[in-house]
């Protein structure tokens, strides 16, 4: 559907959520944090074996090597304990077995946040968030480690950095190629992308917890979005892993190639779509009087304005060739973008 605003040329606000951008990306924000992790005093233990680990199995991904890292539970303590508290939170290896310490950990570790610091139970990441599989659960304990660094840095406490580095996304003034700003634009749009998700899924929790909608109602209309973007973070974390790496090691034809199985989480979504608009009509007055956050009134102002976040998975989805095929190299080469991209993607080209 379009919008009749922009049928009309009734300009929208650039504030308004669905052209807000994405903001920092869930790779963006590790290596920031692990940045952030550097200033915490005798934090460098853990910072050294995260290095030595990522070295020993190759891996360049800064999203998976927190996680790991912080699923140890001990770092967590340690974080929590550059606040000087009375009392450090301690595990006893007397009293906890060996395979329980890092849960241990961790639950000291929010107890004390909850008990402490006041940080109120909504803004607490639980358990299986950090020990579970989801990408969505990892943000939540990114932005908690975050608030308390951010207390650290109140109080005094971080250390000044030895060298100064830019913050991940920031931008400078090199003239690009053609290909580096199809590059570029692919890479931002998959994170404005991947916010639009994020924000659907803020009002399906929202309503689920409110009472507006039912578990039928609610699976008739955002059936499979958990999954579909729990896959989106974790190709968008390759994108951003792959669009790190020097241009002669690119090869995004078949870095597409090789997520063609997860891909189909969208043949569902797409395919659920007259079924979610007519269950979004049915159930409208619940859903427009439910949310309480400003952002997510903006997306239930109007049946058009919310349709417009249920449809983005099929514009992401075709617009992948079109910008793989205008940045691809003129001569073959290696790197190939279009050339490589399994034929789900070529298909709807």
């Amino acid at each position: 559907m379009i919008d009749s605003a922009a049928m009309s040329g009734i300009p929208v606000a650039e504030d308004n959520i669905i052209n807000r951008r994405g903001g920092e990306s869930i790779y963006q924000s590790c290596v920031n944090l692990k940045r952030r992790l550097s200033e915490v005093p005798n934090f460098e233990p853990y910072l050294r074996e995260m290095a030595a680990e990522d070295e020993a199995r190759g891996n360049t991904d800064p999203v998976s090597s927190l996680w790991q890292c912080l699923r140890t539970g001990y770092p967590l303590l340690g974080i929590y304990n550059a606040s000087g508290p009375d009392e450090e939170l301690v595990i006893d290896p007397a009293k906890v077995p060996e395979a329980k310490r890092p849960k241990a950990a961790t639950f000291k570790f929010l107890q004390a946040c909850l008990q402490d610091l006041a940080f109120p139970q909504q803004d607490c990441f639980l358990i299986t968030d950090l020990y579970g599989e989801s990408t969505t659960g990892f943000i939540k304990v990114i932005k908690m480690v975050n608030r308390v660094v951010d207390i650290l840095e109140m109080q005094g406490q971080l250390k000044q950095p030895e060298v100064t580095d830019a913050p991940v996304g920031a931008q400078g003034t090199v003239k690009l190629t053609k290909r580096e700003h199809v590059l570029k634009e692919l890479l931002e749009t998959e994170r404005d992308y991947v916010h639009h998700l994020q924000n659907l899924q803020a009002l399906k929790k929202e309503l689920e917890e409110t009472g507006a909608l039912t578990g039928d109602a609610s699976h008739q209309i955002f059936l499979n979005l958990n999954n579909l973007l729990d896959f989106a973070q974790r190709f968008l974390i390759r994108m951003e892993q792959h669009y790190a790496l020097p241009e002669e090691m690119q090869n995004w034809g078949h870095l597409f190639y090789s997520h063609e199985e997860a891909f189909t989480q969208y043949e569902p979504f797409i395919a659920n779509q007259m079924r979610c608009d007519e269950v979004c009509l049915q159930e409208w007055d619940k859903i427009r009087s439910s949310p309480r956050h400003p952002d997510l009134l903006q997306m239930v102002a109007q049946p058009k304005t919310l349709n417009q976040f249920f449809v983005k998975p099929f514009q992401r989805l075709t617009r992948y060739p079109l910008l793989l095929t205008v940045g691809r190299p003129r001569t073959p080469v290696s790197n190939g973008m279009i050339s490589d991209m399994p034929g789900f993607f070529t298909g709807i080209a």
